[in-house]
């Protein structure tokens, strides 16, 4: 906030940067693959939420378009307040939807990092030489993409940990016993 306005504080985009980590360290054509290994449940999970299974490549896809095509903005961003939340000032950006406008509020380094896994999904999932594999791989790919996850969010909880820990403060007493 200055004289000017309200503005977004492009500070704010560091507390994306953890799971921004966790979403550009999955290897998309294992995504790709345990996509179509886990097909059969997804449908009827979006059967259960009233879409038809035929329904869902397009939702997903949809999904992936609008990543691919949200603004990468560089410039100060102006917001209002016309109540309690914040509004994008600039009212093309406030007509964006809101997985574009989250990605917005990330920042347009993580957005591009986004939209980059956004990229490779969409290509491995369209890709049917990509996917396609053997019921004597299915094992082996789990175990392989089950690992890579763990690691991965092991990883990331490390750096955090390592990042936000301190030592506690003693709290001292004085002689009448309080801190």
């Amino acid at each position: 906030r200055d004289e000017d306005g309200i503005w977004l504080n492009a500070g704010n985009y560091e507390r994306y940067n953890s799971s921004i980590l966790v979403l550009t360290s999955i290897d998309m054509k294992l995504m790709a693959q345990m996509f179509h290994f886990s097909r059969p449940l997804i449908e009827r999970a979006f059967s259960e939420l009233g879409y038809q299974p035929r329904q869902m490549d397009g939702i997903i896809l949809t999904a992936l378009e609008q990543i691919l095509s949200a603004p990468i903005i560089v410039e100060p961003i102006r917001l209002t307040r016309e109540s309690v939340a914040y509004k994008f000032a600039d009212p093309e950006i406030e007509s964006l939807s809101p997985l574009q406008k989250q990605l917005v509020r990330s920042g347009p380094e993580n957005t591009k990092r986004i939209q980059h896994q956004a990229l490779l999904l969409k290509n491995a999932l369209l890709d049917p030489s990509g996917t396609s594999w053997g019921q004597r791989n299915t094992n082996t790919f789990a175990i392989t993409f089950l690992e890579a996850s763990r690691q991965s969010a092991l990883d990331i909880f490390r750096h955090d940990l390592r990042k936000t820990w301190r030592k506690p403060r003693q709290i001292q007493k004085t002689a009448s016993g309080q801190h």
